[in-house]
């Protein structure tokens, strides 16, 4: 019951692929975006708006959340469930036949370092 663990982020992907995959589009999507708010990085305790200013690092904005980590942290550790569900949410938008909101989002993934 203690959400500070590592896994809750994982748990909340696997609830949203369960209503995907039961068909309940709308469920899965408020999941997905939810991740995406929640585990966006924070700067001070706010938000860092994505693609502004804030988040320019070194000229270069980005929407997706930088996975790499010390080896040993790999080892015991699962990757951030955000940009998982990032390309999740592209798949309910298929799902949904919204193509151009699907085709919008893999448009700025594909060109986000």
């Amino acid at each position: 019951h203690d959400l500070r663990s590592d896994w809750v982020d994982n748990l909340y992907i696997l609830m949203g692929r369960a209503y995907l995959l039961r068909k309940d589009f709308d469920s899965a999507s408020a999941v997905f975006q939810y991740i995406n708010y929640v585990y966006v990085p924070k700067d001070e305790g706010y938000d860092i708006p994505l693609g502004s200013n804030a988040s320019n690092t070194g000229g270069v904005f980005t929407v997706a959340t930088n996975e790499q980590r010390p080896f040993l942290k790999k080892l015991t550790t699962t990757l951030p469930s955000r940009n998982e569900a990032l390309v999740w949410q592209v798949r309910t938008y298929l799902e949904q036949q919204k193509t151009g909101d699907a085709a919008g989002l893999l448009e700025i993934l594909r060109h986000d370092p």
